[in-house]
């Protein structure tokens, strides 16, 4: 996220020098649920599944040159809440002999992204539009469940194909479909829990192990919007929301574990992230300008 951020004055450099040009953005916020199954790509058919249900708020905001050419930034905001099947941690395995990791009844997830995008008109003509999208962005997902915390933090690539097409004087269907590519994705592991009871040995200042997932990140995406012109200045638009991940394995680490209540050593656990496919839907409302 920080790489991210430093190009942001360059951003509002390039606004300086703009001429014929305009502000563009959108803001929006709902709700969706999502269904997370692991191990569902495996030959193992003991699967494990995870309901959530997310809140989400994004905001864009960026400048078209009077080309058509866009340059801006997304910003996402998201908490959700979730409850598995109980059949252990669904997040992490290797923590089944450890004390202190009793299945988790409730998962909450706190997750935000940034990205700089630009986007290229491949026809814009009165209210009717398409655009393709191609963003660079930073996005981390914290999830806290038993006595550990996941922390997924990753540097995306995404295309989009956006556009709109009026349908009456001021009512219009807007669509979008794209894709999202993580090509080196980590996971870091800390050991948490109220009363500190249970944690990680040899790990850094952060009481944190860190390892890579075996393979790249891939995310499908689309949406339908029903959008109405208030004015000449801004529309209020309706939105059906639509997105799938795979995320593979992550590489197995060694750690010791240390009982803080009884003060002892619990030796060395192996600790890692299943893979898994999520699929998720919601419905958002949102003003754009």
């Amino acid at each position: 996220m920080a790489k991210i951020l430093k190009l942001l004055p360059l951003f509002f450099l390039s606004l300086a020098f703009a001429q014929d040009s305009k502000i563009y953005g959108k803001i929006e916020a709902g709700a969706e649920n999502q269904k997370q199954v692991h191990n569902l790509l495996s030959d193992d058919t003991d699967y494990d599944i995870l309901h959530k249900y997310i809140g989400t708020a994004r905001g864009r905001l960026g400048y078209q040159w009077q080309s058509g050419w866009r340059l801006g930034i997304d910003l996402a905001l998201s908490g959700a809440g979730g409850t598995n099947n109980l059949r252990g941690s669904t997040l992490v395995k290797g923590l089944e002999n450890t004390p202190f990791s009793t299945s988790p009844k409730g998962i909450a997830t706190i997750g935000a992204n940034v990205a700089l995008h630009v986007g290229y008109p491949i026809f814009v003509k009165n209210s009717d539009e398409l655009y393709l999208y191609f963003s660079l962005g930073n996005e981390g997902a914290i999830s806290t469940f038993s006595t550990v915390i996941t922390n997924l933090d990753s540097t995306f690539l995404q295309l989009d194909l956006e556009g709109r097409a009026a349908v009456a004087p001021k009512l219009s269907i807007g669509y979008g479909v794209g894709i999202y590519y993580v090509p080196t994705p980590k996971v870091f592991l800390s050991s948490y829990d109220d009363e500190h009871y249970m944690r990680f040995t040899n790990v850094n200042s952060d009481n944190e192990v860190s390892a890579d997932l075996k393979g790249g990140i891939w995310g499908l995406h689309g949406d339908i919007k029903l959008i109405y012109a208030v004015s000449k200045y801004f529309d209020v638009f309706a939105k059906y929301d639509l997105m799938a991940r795979f995320v593979p394995k992550s590489e197995t680490v060694q750690t010791g574990v240390y009982d803080v209540l009884n003060n002892r050593s619990l030796g060395d656990v192996s600790l890692y992230t299943p893979k898994y496919f999520s699929f998720r839907s919601g419905i958002y409302l949102g003003i754009m300008f």
